[in-house]
């Protein structure tokens, strides 16, 4: 589906309303072949308008991490301390993101992951989890 199919929605609220319905998507080019993430309108590589979503495993390595103390008042206050970390897909592109289901302490750098949903404040956003029984 490319973003012009709904032209009621942004591409921005199309990805957000797949995500939140359990899909694992990113942007793909349709000139370059270049995945990215988050949607934008266009390409980062050959700045291409012909954009589609494209399906991805889930599957990630975590790139790097840092643990958040303390930060302004937000819908993450209730949940400090808690994880932000960059994630690396299996089909390539990076993703800011929060770490859920583990301390900070337990991290490292290259631990296998997987992308999952958690409810932040009153929203379900994408986050990523260690994988089970997964060694670095």
């Amino acid at each position: 589906m490319t973003m012009q199919a709904d032209k009621g929605a942004s591409f921005v609220d199309i990805w957000w309303d797949r995500v939140r319905a359990g899909e694992k998507v990113v942007q793909k080019c349709g000139q370059c072949g270049t995945l990215q993430l988050h949607p934008r309108r266009r390409c980062n590589n050959c700045a291409s308008a012909d954009l589609s979503f494209e399906p991805v495993s889930g599957e990630a390595t975590l790139y790097s991490f840092t643990e958040i103390l303390r930060n302004a008042p937000s819908d993450f206050m209730a949940q400090l301390p808690y994880a932000l970390a960059i994630v690396r897909l299996a089909e390539g592109p990076q993703m800011l993101t929060r770490i859920v289901g583990v301390d900070a302490d337990s991290l490292q750098c290259d631990m296998p992951m997987r992308w999952t949903l958690a409810e932040i404040g009153e929203r379900m956003v994408p986050c990523f989890a260690p994988v089970a029984g997964a060694s670095v």
